[in-house]
């Protein structure tokens, strides 16, 4: 009992020891202070410590980041007054630091944050309080075109990783005083900043409580990008399907929150999380609204023709050459059928391994530097096509069908989609190879129920189609004329209905008639 004791005494002893060395508030101590300081910063060669001695013989404990200040801001406008001044400290908001944004703090809890994320903090001595002096600087790359979203026509401007700058980008072009910005702060270690996005009045109080409800309970130590950000707060978490929308398209944000949605801004990515996410939104893109109706009308069929030819040309070819032959035409069997004479494996084994060779392509494609990346895949395909063909392992069928089958993957605009369809595309190769063609119906079928039963913040993942809001199809698989626009998609339930409003009057603006315009 006595070794317990005295064990316990040890350990008590060592807490509060920790606890001094730990404090919650400032105690005015400057030398205990700048201990603190540097045992809590490791000694780190960027974090600047230094003490100041003031005109009026007042020493004040100043403390930066350097690397994320401004040099020139701490020099001017905080040094050279501090040396002049002879104001007492809790007036130097008022008559001596002339900055933008300068704020007070007593609990070290809330000081942390601030002086990691570039600010300035002033301890002046015998005081209980810190001045914490806005000098946030950040080296970013310049604002450049969007790099997986390509648009030929319409705005070329894309998000980078500095998250002041994304609210910047997103209020230029969004001249509302509406345009509400909440910013929280997820990770118990590093505090990241992460600002939510919405147009007041427009959309709906009860999704943008949902948002934020959901982020409010993420519980990690570091929030590194936005897909882990947009894997913790979507539904259907374990689902292949993608219930959130990633974009780096500044218009296409604008249009978003226009129309009723919630956008979600993560420092240090370039990506922004669009809610809620159906699955018509992942064939959408900015340049639709940036081209006429019939054009971009035509860019969207040609997705969805994608969206088949993905799924089912490769199953099919397995179907018509194995399980169920007699479902094609004579001459077309002929054809088929003769081409795979001599080759050692089936059409299955043929499908397997294009999609390997296709999939090597892609992946060294990607990790290459881009001119010898477009040099990889322009001659890997045609060199590997040509030499596997006259090799013998495959049939010159299958390198067309699989090629045409890997250019619509990428058919999809939301890259995020292209895994989920390559999943489902071998599903369906494996059904048509075991059932036939009564396998492609029921993996059909499986994916309808299981895509009609999933929801994205309480929209149904189909819609507009499932359950139909007719007016919502004027922006689905076709884009009608903006003149037809009247109100907003219902599927997201915005508040404010109306988004255009013709001319007052029964027949709005007058026509002038044939004779007038001649003498005109």
């Amino acid at each position: 009992m006595q070794q317990i004791s005295e064990s316990s005494g040890r350990l008590l002893a060592e807490l509060a020891a920790w606890k001094e060395l730990t404090p919650d508030t400032i105690s005015g101590d400057l030398p205990a202070i700048e201990q603190y300081l540097k045992s809590e910063l490791n000694k780190s060669p960027d974090a600047i410590v230094r003490v100041v001695e003031c005109g009026s013989q007042q020493r004040v404990l100043m403390v930066y980041i350097d690397g994320l200040v401004d040099t020139e801001m701490v020099d001017q406008d905080i040094i050279a007054p501090l040396l002049k001044t002879t104001a007492p400290p809790d007036h130097w908001d008022q008559s001596t630091l002339h900055v933008g944004h300068i704020s007070q703090e007593t609990h070290w809890n809330k000081i942390w944050p601030k002086l990691l994320a570039g600010n300035t903090v002033l301890v002046p001595e015998g005081s209980t309080y810190a001045w914490l002096v806005d000098t946030v600087q950040y080296r970013q790359r310049a604002i450049e075109r969007p790099q997986t979203e390509l648009a030929i026509r319409g705005p070329q401007e894309a998000f980078n990783e500095i998250g002041l700058t994304q609210m910047n980008q997103i209020r230029r072009r969004l001249r509302d005083k509406r345009l509400v910005f909440q910013q929280m702060q997820l990770g118990t270690l590093d505090h990241h900043p992460i600002v939510v996005a919405g147009l007041h009045g427009v959309v709906n109080p009860g999704l943008w409580e949902t948002v934020l409800y959901r982020l409010h309970r993420i519980r990690l130590d570091a929030v590194p990008n936005a897909t882990q950000i947009g894997s913790m707060i979507r539904d259907h978490p374990y689902s292949i399907f993608p219930t959130v929308r990633y974009t780096e398209h500044v218009d296409f944000v604008v249009w978003a929150l226009e129309q009723g949605k919630v956008a979600v801004l993560v420092d240090g990515d370039p990506f922004v999380i669009l809610l809620p996410a159906t699955l018509w939104d992942f064939y959408q893109t900015g340049m639709d609204y940036n081209s006429p109706w019939y054009d971009a009308s035509f860019a969207r069929f040609i997705r969805m023709a994608g969206f088949f030819i993905t799924l089912y040309f490769p199953g099919l070819y397995i179907v018509f050459t194995t399980t169920n032959q007699n479902l094609v035409p004579y001459q077309l069997l002929t054809t088929i059928i003769g081409s795979h004479i001599g080759l050692p494996f089936p059409p299955i084994l043929e499908a397997i391994i294009m999609i390997f060779v296709i999939e090597i392509i892609r992946e060294a494609a990607l990790r290459l530097p881009k001119a010898l990346s477009t040099v990889l895949g322009t001659m890997g395909a045609i060199v590997v096509g040509t030499a596997i063909v006259k090799a013998g392992f495959v049939s010159s069928q299958i390198i067309v069908i699989m090629t045409v089958t890997a250019l619509s993957f990428y058919s999809v605009p939301a890259y995020e989609l292209v895994g989920s369809w390559r999943l489902v595309n071998f599903a369906l190769i494996a059904a048509a190879q075991f059932w036939g063609l009564f396998g492609i119906l029921w993996v059909s079928l499986a994916l309808i129920i299981e895509l009609g039963s999933m929801v994205s913040f309480g929209v149904p993942y189909l819609a507009p189609w499932v359950p139909a809001y007719w007016r919502d199809l004027k922006d689905s698989v076709v884009r009608l004329p903006l003149i037809l626009w009247r109100q907003r998609l219902r599927a997201v339930r915005p508040i404010r209905q109306a988004w255009r409003r013709p001319l007052p009057g029964p027949g709005g603006q007058p026509r002038l008639k044939r004779r007038q315009l001649r003498a005109r």
